[in-house]
């Protein structure tokens, strides 16, 4: 497997579901902000403008994370600070909810390409 489709995929799996970002805030604690550091994380690993990372996605999933970095960053500013009220925020919410769809239609397509 390619390995940007792997590192977005890792990628996904932090910020989809809330128990591994409860682990992340366990072993951190107030160290870090964590919608912060899983943004940051993101932005890491979803490079479009790099030549391998095209070839790794089919062209609908391309559009798929594109619409999810662009749901993400708009969204980015109403994140709470406190982890707490991270996680019953309706915006972090539905990046998580989102996170965890095109999780599924990646690993979906897995096999494909």
């Amino acid at each position: 497997m390619n390995t940007y489709r792997i590192r977005i995929i890792e990628a996904l799996q932090l910020i989809a579901p809330k128990s591994l970002q409860i682990d992340l805030y366990d072993e951190h604690g107030n160290e870090i902000d964590i919608s912060e550091r899983l943004l940051k994380d993101w932005e890491a690993v979803y490079r479009p403008e790099e030549a391998g990372f095209a070839v790794a996605f089919s062209e609908s999933e391309l559009k798929q994370l594109n619409c999810f970095t662009d749901f993400l960053l708009s969204r980015q500013a109403q994140f709470p600070l406190e982890f707490n009220q991270l996680l019953k925020d309706p915006y972090w919410n539905s990046v998580c909810e989102f996170a965890g769809e095109l999780l599924a239609d990646l690993s979906k397509n897995e096999a494909v390409v």
